[in-house]
């Protein structure tokens, strides 16, 4: 059984290197605009409250990297349902999912790889991402960025797993009640843009700090439902015969 999960999660994990990268561009596109938004209105806060506020100061100097913390939720719920559409839509079109569905391999582990191999994939794309954005601050913007254990687990670990339980109910929309595609474009909108209020409105991100351990157990749970849910629903219904 494993070797199987693993042998899915790769090839997977390959069709999703040859996917568009055009759309790949787009989608890190959206999540590069926000960092320069959000970095241009810090850089306008400071520059208006210098020496006014010791407090207000330290929160402006940790703002561009507490906007790294925005990149996964935001970058990786958009590559991946573009990722999704091909993955689980093109392939029920073109029936290449039917012999895959015909060994008897449980849909749920099927589910399990094809989406943990997708998000995967957009991951790492996030890493160079965030690579991108460390260079354009501090050679573009001038900026400081403050590299410490919190924002080291914020960044790398929560940040990814808020974005992994987004990718697994996008993922379990298109694998069983089929409208992921209309809701797709607007989860990760929503999830973007209320990570946009929070960075304007809360600058020092404390609150990402908090939970992590109820984050973890939320995600895995998400992840354990979705998968059990989908291994009980009928092969027809997931080739979308019923």
């Amino acid at each position: 059984m494993t070797n199987v999960f693993l042998a899915i999660m790769k090839k997977e994990f390959l069709s999703s290197l040859r996917f568009s990268k055009i759309s790949v561009l787009l989608a890190i596109s959206f999540p590069t605009f926000l960092q320069i938004t959000l970095l241009g209105k810090y850089q306008h806060l400071a520059r208006s409250l210098v020496g006014q506020d010791p407090g207000m100061d330290h929160i402006l100097q940790m703002a561009p990297t507490i906007s790294l913390f925005y990149v996964a939720p935001v970058l990786i719920p958009f590559l991946a349902n573009a990722l999704l559409i091909k993955s689980l839509v093109h392939e029920r079109a073109s029936g290449a999912l039917l012999p895959v569905l015909t060994t008897g391999l449980n849909v749920g582990v099927l589910w399990a790889a094809k989406t943990l191999a997708i998000y995967i994939f957009c991951y790492i794309v996030s890493l160079l991402l965030l690579v991108a954005d460390i260079l354009m601050m501090v050679y573009y913007f001038k900026l400081r960025v403050v590299i410490s254990l919190a924002s080291v687990v914020v960044t790398m670990i929560v940040s990814p797993l808020t974005a992994l339980a987004i990718t697994a109910i996008l993922s379990f929309l298109y694998w069983t009640v089929g409208f992921g595609n209309i809701l797709g474009s607007f989860l990760p909108m929503g999830m973007a843009l209320g990570l946009f209020y929070y960075g304007v409105s809360n600058p020092s991100g404390i609150a990402l700090l908090d939970g992590v351990a109820v984050i973890i157990l939320a995600v895995g749970m998400i992840l354990f439902l979705c998968g059990f849910i989908i291994s009980k629903i009928s092969r027809a219904r997931i080739l979308g015969l019923t």
